[in-house]
């Protein structure tokens, strides 16, 4: 589909619980752009698409994050 844009989630436990059509999406897309925790989360979703990109990922636990409580 050009220039459309899909979001997917990988689920908790990324491989077992993401949908075929979610898998698909990834593996086919011209770009893919992903936020996890999980190094192994991105390693797989690299394993899919080659060309994937992490992006920034903060917990709101460590100095990454911009949004401080208290």
């Amino acid at each position: 589909m050009a220039g459309s844009l899909i979001i997917v989630g990988t689920g908790i436990q990324w491989g077992g619980q993401m949908t075929l059509a979610a898998r698909r999406a990834i593996e086919q897309a011209d770009r893919v752009l992903f936020a996890v925790a999980d190094p192994w989360n991105a390693r797989w979703i690299r394993g899919l698409n080659p060309a994937a990109e992490s992006l920034p990922y903060a917990t709101g636990n460590g100095p990454s994050c911009s949004a401080r409580s208290g």
